[in-house]
């Protein structure tokens, strides 16, 4: 699960469910609706016919494997898009232990992409991955929260997946550095005429171009640097 809070007071918590699929090797992240949206592709279901799981702000995929992070995500539908990070951590270990969904877990910190982070592992599972893009401790991560209190990932349930899953098999996506990345997603975020295929009055560009920058204005995205 995932709890983020916008930087308007006002705001409410968002809750969603995301899927960790890892073995001892490599990992994927990404949310519930994503996952159930591509096995129904695959099954040769027409894009019309999945709508119902079909959840634009979350598109994304974080595949984990030989020391590298890949992001990868869809924007306005038709922009696939990415990039490729070293995966580099330096947790500290703490003892400190507690217990999720029947396990003792070890605690760990660390300070990443801005922000100081608590995270719980599990030696009771070999497999060293866990929720976003937090990795490289000696066993499952279970639960990885800021001490803002911004974002909070908590496992509910540890399940065996029998299926063969293919990371990323519907987007092939273009792959940027992580700062073009950023550049490029905010370009086609901003741009409400979707490269000049669509023609808007003054006015209507005005209110969109108001809506865009307050959203951005109390935006709190999840890495507030770039390592």
């Amino acid at each position: 699960m995932e709890a983020k809070k916008n930087l308007n007071e006002n705001a409410k918590v968002h809750q969603e469910e995301f899927w960790l699929i890892a073995n001892s090797n490599e990992s994927v992240f990404k949310a519930k609706k994503a996952y159930v949206f591509d096995s129904l592709a695959d099954q040769g279901l027409k894009f019309e016919e999945t709508l119902d799981h079909f959840d634009m702000k979350g598109q994304s995929n974080i595949f984990i494997r030989d020391k590298k992070i890949e992001f990868t995500n869809s924007i306005k539908i038709l922009n696939k898009l990415g990039y490729v990070e070293e995966n580099t951590w330096n947790w500290k270990i703490v003892e400190e232990n507690k217990e999720i969904l029947g396990l003792k877990c070890q605690k760990a910190t660390i300070t990443k992409y801005g922000r100081n982070w608590v995270a719980y592992y599990t030696p009771a599972y070999l497999i060293p991955f866990g929720p976003y893009k937090f990795n490289n401790l000696p066993g499952l991560i279970l639960e990885v929260f800021d001490d803002k209190g911004d974002y909070h990932y908590t496992a509910t349930s540890i399940e065996k997946f029998t299926k063969k899953y293919s990371v990323n098999r519907f987007m092939q996506p273009k792959i940027y550095s992580k700062t073009e990345y950023l550049k490029v997603k905010k370009n086609i975020e901003s741009d409400f005429s979707f490269g000049g295929t669509v023609t808007l009055s003054v006015e209507d560009l005005k209110r969109f171009n108001d809506s865009y920058e307050r959203r951005m204005k109390y935006d709190n995205p999840i890495e507030l640097s770039l390592n």
